[in-house]
């Protein structure tokens, strides 16, 4: 069976720092496996006629699906199954809305949250070694009936999955590589949860060895993006990671997210020692009502100003990360999240303005209280637009303070990227 794997482009275009790792590890899986005939394109970089080229090819076809690539997705779906492929989606969005994609007539299968393993036995029982009503984590259709087995089971020992098939797609590694160390996310954020747990699992990390030896294969010399949602998770897992990359000398530029209360001056040092050029925090709100009530951050902004000032001790450039528009946010606590930001020395930060994911607690709300003004997800972007009407503000609202947000920070003279809602520090 011949296989093609596709990363579709979402509706609006953002910045790609690397291809779908998800799409690398399952290629990976399967060679391993025996099962050699695949083939990747990703439509970021990619172009319709390779698309198409490879189509032809194919026997099953398998996309990841992201909410705002949702459309896109389906579009791939319909053109190969009008072409007699197995059409097969993956992914956050199938993950958490199974039968919403099962609903498409051009979608056979779905796969819920991690795919290797799913994966590998739904080839198997397409071509007749074993059975798709048995197959874990699995969304299917018996006789027009959507079925969907939930995810009971996941790969305990992350070290036992192959370092991704980075050749699978044409990307430049060249310069930049991007990596996975973990999986999940301990924490019970309203932003996220519980989308995030059905699309990645349990938390766990690979270990230390495991991650040294893939930065050997390919990160030398390179910056290397890890995307996990925190690697400073395990204090003693990421204090033995920096001292492997200084005692073996590996020579690399790094950057990852953490979370303030995993931070202090003397981790962020020994990071910055060992080639970390860049940490990214979730402060989200300037209200404290906020962080502990809507958003349960589990975060204190006393201590987030202590981790900005560690950081400039540390001479570790901090990234900060905040929202607008989030449910029982008022005026005054946009305001106080406007000045928390404009107000310490981050070395860049970026906004969002608050958007109800399926699946998490902030749609749940949303949906609850009659605050969201379309279910099309095609309009959902959290740089451009508010999808909400709150008894405090609606998205004319949010506009306005998108616009003082830019123009708060083209008066501190800092670079501003209005893409992707992103300003940068001239003095850092």
């Amino acid at each position: 069976m011949k296989i093609l794997l596709v990363n579709p482009k979402p509706v609006e275009a953002y910045t790609v720092y690397g291809p779908s790792l998800g799409l690398c590890y399952i290629s990976a899986y399967l060679k391993q496996r025996g099962i050699s005939t695949i083939e990747g394109i990703d439509l970021n970089i990619d172009s319709n006629e390779d698309f198409d080229a490879a189509l032809n090819k194919a026997d099953l076809v398998g996309v990841y699906c992201s909410t705002k690539a949702l459309k896109p997705s389906l579009e791939i779906a319909e053109i190969a199954k009008k072409r007699g492929k197995v059409v097969v989606l993956g992914g956050p969005h199938p993950s958490v809305m199974p039968e919403e994609v099962l609903e498409s007539p051009y979608v056979d299968y779905v796969i819920l949250s991690e795919g290797e393993e799913s994966f590998f036995e739904l080839i198997n029982a397409i071509n007749g070694s074993g059975f798709i009503a048995t197959i874990d984590g699995i969304g299917y259709k018996d006789n027009g009936l959507i079925k969907i087995n939930p995810r009971t089971s996941y790969v305990k020992n992350l070290d036992s999955i192959p370092f991704p098939d980075r050749d699978l797609f044409k990307f430049d590694y060249s310069k930049t590589v991007t990596f996975c160390a973990t999986r999940g996310c301990p924490y019970k954020c309203a932003n996220c949860q519980p989308a995030l747990s059905l699309q990645t699992c349990a938390f766990r990390m690979r270990s230390v060895d495991n991650v040294i030896a893939e930065l050997k294969e390919v990160g030398q010399g390179k910056i290397v993006h890890f995307i996990d949602n925190d690697l400073t998770v395990n204090r003693k897992w990421i204090k033995h990671f920096c001292e492997r990359i200084v005692s073996e000398g590996i020579k690399m530029e790094w950057g990852c997210q953490g979370r303030v209360n995993t931070l202090d001056r003397d981790l962020l040092s020994l990071m910055r020692h060992a080639g970390c050029s860049s940490v990214s925090v979730g402060i989200e709100s300037g209200s404290q009502r906020l962080l502990d009530g809507f958003l349960k951050k589990q975060m204190n902004l006393k201590k987030a100003e202590s981790v900005i000032s560690d950081a400039v001790a540390a001479k570790m450039p901090l990234h900060g990360w905040f929202i607008i528009g989030i449910p029982s946010e008022t005026r005054e606590d946009i305001e106080s999240t406007i000045q928390f930001a404009l107000s310490h020395d981050f070395a860049s930060v970026g906004f969002s303005i608050g958007t109800p994911w399926p699946g998490t607690m902030f749609y749940k709300l949303c949906k609850e209280n009659s605050w969201l003004l379309s279910d099309d997800w095609d309009k959902y972007n959290e740089k451009r637009y508010s999808m909400l009407k709150t008894p405090h503000w609606g998205p004319d609202d949010i506009s306005d303070y998108k616009n003082i947000i830019v123009n708060s920070f083209r008066k501190k003279d800092w670079a501003i990227n209005e893409n992707d809602f992103m300003f940068g520090n001239p003095y850092w």
